[in-house]
């Protein structure tokens, strides 16, 4: 019987180096595309993650700034105070330290905005102090009030949305009536009219409607910003605008 002879370069098994060359250029090609797949959608998921928060934020502000505007004690117009970019009234809210009772109760509350010393932007602030003691009475004609005498409780602060560019807030004024529709007339009333101010000096009382304008920094924009507005009626009694007070400074809005 013949014997079989072996081959040691027939019985070898492995790559050459140009098929490892070409395996080795296949497999990037293929890692750099997952890579990016990865990168891109882990990249769209925190500018998703950071719109939601933009979002969630200005959404949960003005909700509570709504509710509690509306809520407004009736006859503390004496005690508001505002301006373009702040305001400070009294109302029945629950307060939101959770370490006070979270019923309803009697609060001075302030909202205003500050600068970050964190991060870009501002901060919108609300304040709030429980009141202790009876709020004082309207004084009779242009006396001042003496704010002394209202005990209230220490100051908190909350801190309601992050990246805030602006924070602007317009009073609404119905204008005083000074001619009356005649009964015969069958056409439809004319449009309402409004007295606009960017400013609310001490003492001049609830108006009618505040609007709120709200603007976040926002990557997703072009613009690098989004504003949220909403309009707030006051439900218990407002204040009457008098026509002496009606100036250039007031504008129409209808």
């Amino acid at each position: 019987m013949k014997k079989l002879g072996t081959n040691s370069r027939n019985g070898e098994a492995g790559f050459t180096l140009a098929e490892l060359l070409v395996a080795c250029m296949l497999l990037t090609i293929v890692m750099s595309g997952v890579f990016l797949c990865f990168s891109s959608t882990v990249r769209l998921w925190r500018l998703g993650e950071a719109n939601i928060a933009t979002y969630q934020d200005a959404r949960t502000a003005l909700s509570i700034m709504t509710q509690e505007l509306q809520n407004v004690i009736p006859g503390t117009a004496h005690l508001v105070e505002g301006s373009n970019d702040d305001f400070t009234f009294f109302a029945v809210s629950p307060p939101l330290d959770v370490d006070e009772d979270s019923r309803p109760q009697v609060i001075q509350i302030h909202y205003r905005s500050r600068k970050d010393p964190d991060g870009e932007g501002r901060i919108l602030l609300r304040e709030e102090r429980l009141v202790k003691s009876p709020l004082p009475s309207a004084p009779p004609g242009e006396g001042e009030i003496d704010r002394t005498i209202i005990k209230m409780a220490s100051e908190k602060d909350f801190e309601l949305a992050y990246g805030v560019k602006d924070f602007e807030l317009r009073y609404y004024w119905n204008p005083p009536i000074t001619t009356v529709q005649d009964a015969t007339d069958q056409g439809p009333p004319p449009p309402a009219e409004f007295i606009v101010r960017d400013d609310h000096p001490k003492g001049s009382g609830i108006p009618q409607g505040i609007r709120i304008d709200l603007t976040l920094l926002d990557d997703n924009s072009e613009s690098g910003e989004t504003t949220f507005s909403t309009f707030v009626v006051f439900r218990g009694a407002t204040t009457e605008l008098e026509e002496e007070s009606i100036d250039t400074e007031g504008g129409a809005f209808q």
